[in-house]
């Protein structure tokens, strides 16, 4: 990630470009697999480019020179009484094309700031799963790896496809034992296989 950021050039006052990747480094955090680029090699890395404005394509080459795979970036904007945040997640492995994007609002107070960047890191790598918003806490795990093989039992219990079904949670579990979740629907595709 890299400070993301001000439409129309001024950083509200609630949160900045900085504070952004500050507090989405400590949402993306609770996922115990998901790897981020050292902060202090990004600053580095940002403050050898100058102090100017970022273009996507400038983000992309930051990530791309620190050996991401992937890159969150975004902007913030003030929007009447509240801030708005937007992030989008590019897939450098593959020509840096965007995989998704979600944007959640602030209010100007701060009130459930932790939240709304949780939810905003969540969306960005859950977005696409299963085609609906997920809650992982409600899940039982912090492997993003899991929860990708738990989403791909789910579908394939939905499509009544067992064998399949129990292949994926098996590999959950293999990813994090103790994931209750996985464990419970593996053990129900085996009653039904």
């Amino acid at each position: 990630m890299v400070p993301f950021g001000h439409r129309g050039g001024a950083a509200p006052a609630l949160v900045n470009g900085d504070q952004c990747e500050l507090l989405l480094s400590q949402a993306f955090g609770r996922w115990s697999d998901v790897r981020l680029a050292d902060p202090l090699e990004v600053h580095d890395a940002r403050a050898q480019l100058g102090n100017g404005t970022l273009t996507l394509d400038d983000a992309k080459e930051l990530a791309r020179k620190l050996g991401a795979g992937m890159l969150v970036w975004g902007d913030v904007a003030d929007v009447g009484d509240s801030t708005q945040v937007t992030a989008a997640l590019y897939d450098l492995r593959h020509g840096g094309r965007q995989v998704r994007d979600y944007s959640v609002r602030i209010p100007k107070d701060g009130r459930n700031l932790t939240a709304q960047f949780r939810k905003l890191a969540d969306s960005i790598l859950l977005g696409g799963v299963s085609g609906e918003h997920v809650r992982p806490d409600a899940l039982g795990t912090n492997v993003l790896g899991a929860f990708y093989a738990y989403s791909e039992g789910s579908d394939g219990l939905k499509r009544w496809e067992l064998p399949a079904a129990a292949r994926s949670f098996r590999s959950a579990l293999q990813l994090d034992p103790d994931y209750a979740q996985a464990s419970l629907w593996l053990a129900y595709t085996q009653m039904w296989a």
